[in-house]
């Protein structure tokens, strides 16, 4: 498997470094100094200094031969136009682009009658919106995924003190919620993320990783200390492109929400462009601002600037004046733990769901998705077992203790089976399993490999 990808922002080289731990070929074209100084520092990827633009070097970087493309350029015709030079070379090509305009984005017939040449389009932005929405549902929320048209979920929740979960181990978790069918997949403390067993301990600020059936969600989480929340009122800090979709998205939904905007011009185009949203020309960081925006009773508050370090700076000010919900706007995961610390009770990541495209089309044919999760340290492989593998007709309790993955739902004959250590794989499942990034490849080779003898 190789790909291409044009354009190394913040979105592309993030998915170039989740591509080359993934053991795949990586080739990049980007002409940005900076930029390809950082890509420098990433090992075993091959990089082209020049216009991503030019037939030329899209040769250079193997298009002609490579399985998936990505164009990631700050504009829609430039995605475009690359896409189309890619499948122009090579029309076997999957081609995944970068698309903002939303016209462009929701004409779904642009992409089905082939008039545009793309086969997957990804907009940060409106995900990220979407994210903000999800996290808003249940309190303590920190990562939530959907799966299987939407009927199994996995939602990622801060273990807060003296939850009914609390200082338990997952076998007297089990045995306290016997009546319960979930899977806590996996927990990461203090930034370090691991695959979980009975005798593992959830502590106070932990987040623990719950994989259920989306029917079940309300009845398990209330259970577990997770109420639904309605939220009722937001604010959002950052008139950029992902302030301004959150705060479009939140109204959207019926959340009265106020967007807060440090540059005057800005704000005088957004008061245009958001009819139902109040803008305010304001430092979004400042306590005096905040309390003149009723901070103290507000649901939510989203820090959506294009700085990081502000935004981080926005939640813990946010939280000290007594606002119920914090959510962070970061593209580096190393500082979701520093930001849990100040005060944010969920980071957001607009990379998520571009990584998660891609990695879903790079993998052989009987994986049928790949989910990043825990800050991109662990993943959700969907594996089809059409034949024996070296996994199937064991009983799961008989697999080796140090296996470093964990099974978390099995389908078979549109069933869905949460399993017990008696239970095992038969060819015609269809498995969920659990497993940290950095040993993947190495459980999907042990395991889920057919063997020829």
């Amino acid at each position: 498997m190789s790909v291409v990808v044009v354009g190394a922002g913040q979105i592309g080289f993030h998915l170039v470094k989740n591509l080359q731990l993934e053991g795949i070929s990586v080739s990049v074209i980007e002409r940005d100094p900076v930029i390809l100084r950082m890509l420098s520092r990433v090992e075993g990827i091959k990089i082209i200094d020049g216009n991503g633009q030019s037939i030329d070097e899209l040769k250079k970087a193997g298009i002609e031969s490579c399985n998936l493309f990505f164009a990631s350029l700050p504009e829609d015709s430039q995605n475009i136009l690359i896409s189309f030079l890619a499948k122009k070379i090579n029309p076997n090509i999957t081609t995944v682009a970068r698309i903002r305009n939303k016209n462009l984005l929701e004409t779904d017939e642009l992409y089905s009658k082939n008039v545009l040449p793309i086969d997957f389009r990804i907009n940060p932005e409106h995900s990220t919106a979407k994210q903000t929405f999800d996290f808003s549902e249940y309190r303590y929320t920190r990562e939530f995924l959907k799966f299987k048209n939407n009927s199994l979920i996995l939602r990622g929740v801060k273990a807060y003190k003296n939850s009914p979960i609390t200082s338990l181990s997952l076998i007297q978790i089990r045995k306290k919620f016997p009546n319960f069918q979930f899977v806590i997949a996996a927990i990461t403390k203090k930034n370090e993320t691991t695959i979980p067993k009975g005798a593992t301990i959830v502590e106070e600020d932990d987040t623990i990783y719950l994989f259920l059936k989306k029917e079940d969600e309300e009845r398990v989480l209330s259970s577990l200390g997770y109420q639904k929340e309605a939220i009722k009122t937001a604010i959002v800090v950052g008139g950029g492109n992902y302030g301004k979709e959150i705060a479009t998205y939140l109204s959207k939904n019926k959340i009265k929400t106020r967007l807060i905007e440090i540059s005057r011009e800005k704000c005088r185009k957004l008061d245009q462009e958001l009819s139902k949203i109040v803008i305010i020309n304001g430092d979004g960081s400042s306590r005096d601002v905040l309390k003149e925006n009723n901070i103290r009773n507000c649901d939510l508050i989203v820090a959506a600037t294009n700085d990081g370090f502000v935004n981080s700076v926005v939640c813990s000010i946010s939280k000290s004046m007594g606002v119920k919900e914090a959510f962070c706007l970061t593209f580096n995961t190393a500082h979701y733990h520093l930001n849990y610390s100040l005060g944010a009770d969920a980071c957001l990541n607009p990379r998520t769901a571009a990584i998660n495209k891609v990695l879903e089309k790079v993998y052989s044919e009987n994986i049928k998705s790949v989910r990043t999760i825990a800050n991109e340290k662990a993943e959700i492989i969907e594996i089809q077992i059409d034949k024996k593998l070296p996994i199937t007709d064991i009983a799961f309790k008989n697999l080796p203790p140090s296996s470093g993955f964990l099974i978390g739902l099995i389908i078979r004959e549109e069933k869905e089976i949460i399993p017990t250590g008696d239970d095992m794989l038969l060819i015609g499942d269809k498995v969920f399993i659990f497993a940290l990034k950095s040993e993947a490849h190495q459980i999907l080779d042990q395991f889920f490999k057919e063997r020829h003898e």
